[in-house]
């Protein structure tokens, strides 16, 4: 268990604590917090954008085109509520663990294809998060 103060605890048991931290940590936090922010919005408005290409590469309909977003915001609002539902009852480092080690056999699958089609830069940034991911091992306390 944590050495957290009394205020610093969390309400219960799987929530997140109420840590202080120091103003350029809470800067930082901030700046990441945007990054994701951005980032995630990125993708639906890049398919919203480029949704008359697609659905003409595919020979859709534009009534059958409106289903793509769709689409895509169920399987972010899925994904949400799995993720709370699991840090809940199995806590966020399980979480990051079974997700980084799912990266990391997607990267190894990947690489052989990458390396037929010579993209290496590609199978360079794979097998860079294959090696992030798998050092320091989780068993190994004393490596981390």
């Amino acid at each position: 268990m944590p050495d957290w103060e009394e205020h610093e605890k969390p309400s219960m048991p799987g929530s997140p604590a109420s840590l202080v931290h120091s103003i350029p940590v809470r800067i930082a936090y901030a700046c990441v917090a945007v990054l994701i922010g951005l980032t995630g919005g990125l993708g639906a408005g890049l398919l919203a954008a480029n949704l008359p290409a697609i659905a003409g590469q595919l020979s859709l309909t534009s009534m059958q085109a409106t289903w793509l977003p769709a689409a895509y915001v169920m399987v972010s609002v899925t994904a949400n509520l799995l993720v709370y539902k699991f840090r809940q009852q199995y806590g966020i480092r399980l979480f990051a663990e079974l997700g980084l080690g799912m990266y990391a056999a997607l990267a190894w699958v990947l690489s052989p294809s990458l390396m037929d089609a010579g993209d290496w830069r590609t199978l360079y940034l794979f097998e860079g998060g294959w090696r992030c991911v798998r050092w320091p091992p989780w068993w190994c306390s004393s490596c981390q």
